[in-house]
């Protein structure tokens, strides 16, 4: 038995447009893995007439920007920081940053309205 992706709804005949979001950085491996995945669905999708549109959140300075944006995928960054376990004068900065990265995160999430999210 094969597996196939398919794009169209159960029960009808109309292609579906789809939108996803990925998400994660910090090391290219989970960028360059997840950049994979949109490189299968690109030529499913082309295959099936059907429409994809992705969107990657991450950080400004991130090694996620660059290669999304190579892959041809639009980016949308947001403020980030750690959460460090020594004292620091950065961890005042980044509770700030955090929450208002989560927000950032939030809204670019309501406003593309993804049918699946890749992390």
């Amino acid at each position: 038995m094969s597996r196939t992706t398919q794009f169209e709804p159960e029960g009808g005949n109309s292609v579906v447009d789809w939108r996803i979001l990925l998400t994660g950085g910090s090391t290219a491996g989970h960028v360059t893995a997840a950049l994979a995945v949109v490189e299968a669905l690109r030529a499913c999708a082309d295959s099936s007439g059907a429409q994809i549109s992705f969107l990657y959140i991450g950080s400004k300075t991130g090694t996620e920007r660059t290669l999304a944006e190579h892959a041809g995928v639009a980016f949308r960054a947001v403020q980030t920081g750690k959460l460090r376990a020594y004292a620091s004068v950065h961890n005042l900065l980044d509770a700030f940053r955090v929450p208002l990265g989560t927000a950032q995160a939030l809204w670019a999430l309501v406003r593309f309205r993804p049918h699946v999210v890749l992390t």
